[in-house]
């Protein structure tokens, strides 16, 4: 990526509002690293050092085993928020400081050459990093240093010009390729030239600031700008370099991800359909074994006087040959074994009994009955394994890509549906709680409030025209998303007013920090309301609320209870159990504290 794209790219990123957001986790796939922010909705950004960063509408599913640099990051920035993200002067160096309270961090993203991601305290000393660079000594314990650079639109000043204008352009003002020929074209001058018009450069230079941001693909490659010397090439334009980034990087390369791993499914399929043929013919032969074996045995019993005869016979005659031209149905096959052709040939050992003999064929028979249904056993594992493999190649797709799911104004908050359709939310934190009663609470609302210290602030949206029941759900909200679930209190007070009860102006001499409020007049209490929620899929997304009115809402739902269970790991189940595969969208909706799944 060029200087004059990273430049472009930061300011969409803040536009993208990433500022502010915080960073839940990190994950590493080869030299793609995602960090994955909520706070202001939910984002990925991708950086992909040396090559692009941008926020991306295409999840991937998450490495099984994490880098151990990735888990370090993650290890240092959990929970923290993006304070800041910056173009380092005009170099293809990017900084993202990370903070809360005392706490900061800074991610410093190289873009040049094979590209470097590097963590540093506030100080600039290097926790972690990708790449050692042991020239420019980059590594652990030492003090990152910024490689000495020039801004062309703050201190151009050529003093030497020793080889042609736009390799001093591209190198020493580190506009790259493109680019610097650019501004030779629009300052008029012999980009090879080793004489130039500064006058002429300057003009140049204030153009190509003021170039108009028009994003397109030419040639393979991203550029934020029109360029002259692709005047006349096939462009494919985007709204924005993040767009175009995204596509390319994002969508294209889940694309080929997909097909990869839709190859290496059909692969394992094709391997386990020729093993499930040798399977079903290893299952004939032994059918084959039992019937035959068996047929014998009871063909031995069928022909058992005249076999027991011949074989008296030959075993007291000493001239065999002339036994054999009487019993025209024998043959010697050995010196202890008979073959009696009847319907079948018999093979008889004349050293043990004709039971003997019988039971031997028996046993054959079941000896291969054990094995056919050993082989049917594994031919239906087998079967099993690419039934599975042709669903998990169903959901391969390789062109139409699920995109992130658009969320909804409420989903910044906590939120359900009544079983009647009234929405009821809540805060999460302090701001959103702020958030919630300022800009989101009118006058036909209902207020609830657990009756205990940190809970959340709850509403419920036209709420005067809702029933009892309604209200009786809302108050179950408020409990259990109160810090009563954690501490596995089984019921709590809740109270509830009328919105022109709730005001930021406490008593003379009070003070209500952010997301506090004062309620005047007289509250509505509700006795001893049990905690109680299940979480059911609601409109393609999950939702977390009393089980009343998740039934009520949703097909597909299950309970959970007060436990000791984490988030992510209860997600998990609850993920196979709904049949919901953005297991971080249920963490989001799960409440404070321990859970375990209850009734389904």
């Amino acid at each position: 990526m060029l200087s004059l794209d990273i430049k472009v790219i930061i300011e969409e990123l803040k536009e993208l509002s990433i500022i502010d957001m915080k960073i839940e986790k990190i994950y590493q796939k080869n030299g793609e690293f995602r960090f994955k922010l909520y706070g202001n909705g939910r984002k990925d950004l991708v950086i992909k050092p040396g090559i692009c960063i941008f926020v991306t509408q295409y999840p991937k599913e998450a490495p099984r085993n994490p880098s151990g640099f990735a888990m370090f990051m993650r290890k240092k920035l959990h929970t923290l928020r993006i304070k800041d993200i910056r173009q380092i002067d005009l170099d293809r160096i990017v900084e993202i400081d990370t903070g809360l309270n005392e706490i900061m961090y800074r991610v410093i993203i190289e873009f040049f050459g094979e590209g470097n991601i590097i963590l540093t305290d506030r100080d600039y000393k290097i926790l972690a990093l990708w790449k050692k660079h042991h020239k420019r000594e980059i590594y652990v314990g030492n003090y990152y240093k910024f490689p000495e650079n020039k801004n062309i639109f703050k201190d151009f000043k050529i003093e030497k010009i020793d080889r042609e204008i736009v390799k001093i352009l591209a190198v020493e003002y580190n506009l790259g390729g493109p680019y610097a020929e650019e501004l030779c074209h629009l300052s008029g001058i012999d980009k090879n030239s080793k004489e130039i018009d500064i006058k002429k450069l300057k003009e140049g230079i204030k153009k190509l600031e003021s170039m108009e941001k028009k994003v397109n693909l030419v040639d393979g490659e991203i550029y934020s700008f029109e360029l002259s010397k692709y005047k006349n090439k096939e462009k494919k334009y985007y709204n924005s370099l993040n767009e175009a980034f995204d596509d390319i990087y994002g969508k294209e390369e889940l694309i080929g991800e997909k097909s990869i791993e839709k190859k290496k499914i059909e692969e394992k399929i094709e391997k386990y359909k020729r093993i499930a043929s040798e399977q079903k013919r290893a299952i004939e032969r032994f059918e084959e074994e039992i019937n035959e074996n068996k047929e014998i045995g009871d063909l031995i019993y069928l022909h058992y006087s005249r076999i027991e005869k011949a074989m008296d016979l030959i075993k007291k005659s000493k001239n065999r040959e002339q036994i054999l031209q009487k019993l025209k149905y024998v043959d010697i096959l050995n010196s202890r074994t008979l073959r009696f052709r009847f319907e079948k040939n018999i093979d008889i050992d004349i050293s043990k009994s004709l039971s003997e003999n019988a039971e031997y064929y028996y046993e054959k028979s079941k000896t291969a009955k054990k094995k056919l249904e050993g082989a049917k056993s594994a031919l239906q594992k087998t079967l099993n394994t690419i039934k599975n493999l042709e669903e998990g190649k169903t959901k391969i797709k390789e062109v139409i890509i699920k995109k992130r799911r658009k969320r909804e104004w409420y989903e910044k908050f906590r939120w359900c549906f009544s079983g009647e359709k009234f929405l009821i939310l809540g805060g999460k934190d302090k701001k959103t709680n702020e958030l919630l009663i300022k800009k989101h609470m009118e006058p036909k609302d209902l207020y609830l409030h657990a009756d205990i210290y940190g809970a959340p602030h709850i509403i419920i949206k036209n709420g005067q025209e809702s029933s009892e029941k309604t209200l009786n759900e809302a108050a179950i909200f408020a409990a259990s998303f109160s810090r009563a679930w954690k501490e596995k209190i089984a019921g709590i007070d809740v109270y509830w007013v009328y919105p022109e009860q709730v005001t930021k102006s406490p008593p003379s001499g009070e003070y209500l920090p952010t997301g506090a409020f004062f309620i005047k007049g007289e509250k509505n209490f509700i006795k001893n309301v049990p905690l109680s929620l299940g979480v059911g899929i609601f409109e393609n997304k999950p939702m977390c609320g009393p089980l009343s009115a998740v039934k009520a809402n949703c097909k597909r739902y299950v309970e959970i209870i007060q436990g000791d269970e984490k988030k992510e790991s209860l997600a998990k189940k609850i993920s196979r159990i709904l049949e919901y595969d953005n297991i971080d969208d249920i963490v989001q909706v799960l409440p404070p504290g321990g859970s375990k799944i209850g009734r389904r």
